[in-house]
């Protein structure tokens, strides 16, 4: 699934999607989650990322069957319906609410589902846990916290190294981007906490990966180390056990927040969005997003709309459930009124 290079239509239609299969309450959310998800998904439209999860969390249903009920069974064991994006559905929002508690946790997709697995398989669960249910259970409120702070412990930092290298995080798109800079702090903190050596640590955050300038990491060691630390790299280069990525430009949308576009989650009123520099393109692709649902549904948020309309009928059908059994009980009212007795 692509992480970079994406284009304003691309995400265009990922947003159009999304409005028109979650509730907006829903949707609103993710501006606050644009700045609190794992780094390598920041840049990824809602719809993308939900996607992904969704990927994770197959693999994990087929490994938790495989595990604890049949090999046979787990080919075929999906958790959730291959076209569960095709339309809104009460599964695809349990689904995008999963996604956005992860990324509320700010964690790997992948760590939080195979750890939701392993929580519920030692509680012995008789059937396949959802998305949502992987966070555990209002008897496990206590549990569950505690337990998944033991098991990321040890798995963030090993996770960190193992982001792709995006674009977005190389230093030839650095702007001083608040995710870009966020990220430079986590490399920097990951360096201090490391168990290799300085010279491989620094090569790697920012030679290998392109993640920091040089001068950044330097100052994290003595400078007399500066020198040795200098010559170790270019060795490791000219040697060929030190790969710098190719520099792939990337602008525009491709370095915009997860949540831009989404027309509910734009507040004029709020910080973020006020200092966002994507704020003028925002409002663009929304402005986009609307003329084409206008245009094909006759409204800019059809499944809000057709919410609201479904509501209005059952209250209709309840008042006029009302309104008859009133009209008997007068009936029979006067029925009893006129009867001699």
């Amino acid at each position: 699934m692509p992480l970079y290079n994406i284009s304003k239509t691309k995400r265009l239609v990922e947003n159009i999607r999304a409005i028109r299969t979650i509730m907006p309450e829903v949707l609103a959310r993710e501006r606050e989650l644009a700045h609190s998800k794992w780094f390598a998904y920041r840049f990824m439209s809602p719809l993308a990322a939900t996607e992904l999860f969704a990927d994770f969390y197959r693999k994990g249903v087929k490994a938790y069957v495989r595990e604890h009920r049949d090999i046979e069974e787990a080919e075929k064991a999906n958790g959730i319906a291959d076209n569960i994006f095709s339309q809104a559905s009460s599964s695809l929002t349990q689904l995008w609410q999963a996604r956005q508690k992860a990324d509320e946790l700010s964690l790997p997709y992948d760590t939080l589902i195979d750890f939701g697995f392993h929580f519920v398989s030692r509680r012995r669960w008789r059937s396949t846990p959802r998305p949502i249910q992987l966070f555990g259970s209002k008897n496990s409120d206590v549990a569950w916290p505690m337990e998944i702070a033991k098991y990321v412990e040890d798995r963030l930092p090993m996770t960190l190294s193992r982001i792709p290298v995006l674009p977005q995080y190389q230093t030839e798109n650095y702007r001083g981007l608040p995710v870009q800079d966020r990220f430079r702090e986590h490399v920097l903190e990951d360096l201090k906490t490391g168990n290799s050596n300085w010279s491989t640590k620094i090569g790697n955050a920012c030679v290998g990966r392109r993640h920091l300038p040089l001068r950044s990491a330097l100052q994290l060691v003595p400078d007399t180390e500066w020198s040795a630390i200098a010559t170790s790299i270019r060795m490791d280069l000219e040697v060929g056990t030190l790969v710098p990525p190719p520099e792939e430009h990337v602008t525009g949308i491709a370095l915009a927040p997860a949540c831009i576009g989404i027309p509910s989650a734009r507040d004029e009123s709020s910080s973020d969005c006020q200092s966002c520099s994507f704020n003028a393109s925002c409002r663009s692709l929304i402005d986009c997003a609307a003329k084409h649902l206008v245009d094909r549904f006759g409204t800019p948020s059809p499944l809000a709309d057709a919410r609201r309309e479904h509501e209005r009928k059952k209250r209709n059908e309840r008042q006029k459930r009302f309104r008859d059994r009133s009209k008997i009980k007068l009936l029979a009212a006067e029925a009893r009124a006129s009867d001699p007795e």
